[in-house]
């Protein structure tokens, strides 16, 4: 038991939560208990449950985002995990439609990225195309239909969800710079390893200077100076760094940490 709640990676789910937020932050609302009830499906059922799942058909050695030493792969870990993703699906259209819709879209690219028989991962582009559509942009679809969103989307909507999209396209290569030599044992060419640490490095960056544009355009020009301190940080760590270094899953990880939590101020700070 102890080693299933290990591979739930809790600590993983936290840095991904700024995506909901960030949906949820940008939508009319808020209807507080449908946002919290969503919120809770996503981040205690979705996000846990496909972490489950991946690891059930990865069984990573090494270190994997939000667990440093991963821990024996318990007998049954992707059954289980696709009930309790279920369980989330059965649940969500209390929130409502459009948000169980996303749900359950969000629910298949994540099998289908680490399923074998289609094993989405295993193409660079595939999977960060799977990555910035599934995790960024029906992850935002979930918070913001959850905080009473609807059809169309108008300017600062596309901006919002743009920016959403961009930043966990930004963020998906660095969590696999640590795992360069266990992706190479399985076959697996990813996006890490095709652009390298500094072109890691540069392609956040990239992201972060959207995250900027849509702040400028939405009006809220603290996240634009956020963005823009990012790229400028991760461009001198890039020079500054020596050829050769690779980033430890610590060092990975506390970037991803300090990102989420600066998100999240930011948001709780000036929401409404």
């Amino acid at each position: 038991m102890r080693n299933a709640i290990l591979h739930l990676r809790f600590p993983f789910v936290y840095v991904l939560s700024p995506i909901y937020v960030w949906g949820a932050y940008s939508a009319p609302g808020p209807w507080m208990g449908r946002t919290t009830l969503g919120f809770a499906l996503v981040h205690l059922l979705l996000y846990p449950g496909a972490n489950a799942f991946n690891s059930a058909y990865d069984r990573d050695e090494g270190p994997i985002g939000g667990l440093a030493n991963p821990p024996e792969v318990p007998v049954g870990m992707a059954r289980w995990s696709t009930m309790l993703q279920a369980v989330g699906a059965a649940l969500a259209p209390l929130v409502g439609w459009t948000f169980a819709f996303a749900y359950v879209g969000l629910w298949l690219v994540f099998t289908a990225y680490s399923h074998p028989r289609v094993r989405w991962k295993r193409s660079h582009v595939v999977a960060l195309i799977a990555i910035a559509i599934g995790q960024g942009g029906l992850g935002w679809t979930l918070g913001w239909s959850a905080a009473g969103g609807s059809w169309p989307l108008d300017v600062a909507g596309h901006w919002s969800l743009g920016a959403a999209v961009a930043v966990v396209a930004a963020m998906y290569p660095l969590t696999q710079v640590y795992q360069l030599e266990a992706d190479a044992a399985r076959g697996e060419r990813t996006l890490a390893a095709r652009l390298g640490v500094r072109g890691t490095l540069v392609w956040g960056g990239a992201g972060f200077l959207v995250l900027a544009a849509a702040g400028w355009f939405i009006g809220h020009h603290g996240l634009t100076v956020y963005g823009l301190a990012v790229a400028l940080g991760a461009a001198v760590v890039g020079v500054d760094r020596p050829g050769g270094w690779i980033p430890s899953h610590r060092w990975v990880m506390t970037v991803a940490y300090m990102n989420a939590t600066f998100l999240l101020l930011f948001m709780i700070a000036t929401w409404g």
